[in-house]
């Protein structure tokens, strides 16, 4: 591993726990799913059908939701308020640095920057 890839994993490692998502409803186990393993153990086609289930459920929400019109809104408000903050110009440029960055990395390691 290269003294980068170390450096930047350490630097992860520091602020790791910002990216704890247990708590968040995405990250939490489908109840359909809860016994999945041990349903797989003895029929994997029974497991199977209850991983479909669970798909069609988040398709089933995410319709609801679209019809709702709150992704919408939700999207109107983010924006709204990085305009104000000055936010959107930085975030713009932001990725432009990474993008960037991650396209000088690429070329150092296959040589193509040299």
């Amino acid at each position: 591993m290269s003294d980068s890839s170390l450096r930047r994993s350490e630097e992860f490692l520091k602020i790791s726990g910002q990216f704890k998502l247990g708590a968040l409803v995405t990250e939490s186990s489908h109840p359909v799913t809860a016994s999945l393993s041990e349903v797989a153990k003895s029929d994997i086609a029974a497991a199977l059908k209850l991983l479909f289930e669970v798909d069609d459920d988040v398709v089933r929400t995410f319709r609801e939701f679209v019809a709702s019109g709150r992704a919408g809104q939700i999207a109107e408000t983010v924006v709204h308020r990085l305009r104000l903050d000055g936010a959107l110009e930085h975030l713009a440029g932001f990725r432009l640095a990474r993008f960037l960055a991650a396209t000088a990395d690429r070329e150092t390691v296959s040589g193509e920057g040299s």
